[in-house]
């Protein structure tokens, strides 16, 4: 497993439930998953694959606990930059549908392509666009308000 995969995967889970503890939990997780499958089966797609993985085990985590939204923990490996704030995303993920967010973070920010998202998901090229788009705008409405009340 390449360290470009494992990144993303980690950043997802940071990016999904902005907890680091989690984050951590659940990528050590998927990616033992992963090296177990791909060594089973060195057909598999790794980027389907490694896609599908994390929405199974997002998912689960959500069905289980609910979305919980942690607070942002200082270290090292989560560093963001100064006058970086976090503030519309966690309005984002605490007010936006659920199926957008997981496209959104895999196709505009890990870049992954939308056909492979897709592909993981089971669902058209087109149904990961529309929920990007919807997720998009609506980011950006989030984006927006935090700068008028800035």
């Amino acid at each position: 497993m390449s360290e470009l995969e494992i990144r993303s995967i980690a950043l997802f889970f940071f990016l999904a439930f902005l907890d680091d503890k989690k984050g951590t939990e659940l990528s050590q997780s998927v990616v033992k998953k992963l090296k177990k499958l791909w060594a089973a089966d060195k057909s598999v797609d790794h980027n389907i694959s490694l896609i599908s993985e994390c929405f199974m085990a997002w998912k689960n985590t959500i069905e289980e606990k609910g979305q919980v939204i942690g607070s942002v923990i200082a270290s090292e490996t989560w560093k963001l930059p100064n006058n970086v704030g976090l503030e519309a995303w966690k309005k984002f993920l605490q007010l936006e549908s659920q199926e957008n967010v997981f496209p959104l973070i895999w196709t505009e920010i890990l870049g992954r392509s939308e056909e492979i998202v897709g592909k993981a998901l089971k669902v058209s090229q087109g149904t990961i666009r529309t929920r990007v788009s919807k997720g998009l705008i609506h980011l950006g409405s989030h984006c927006n308000t935090e700068r008028a009340n800035a």
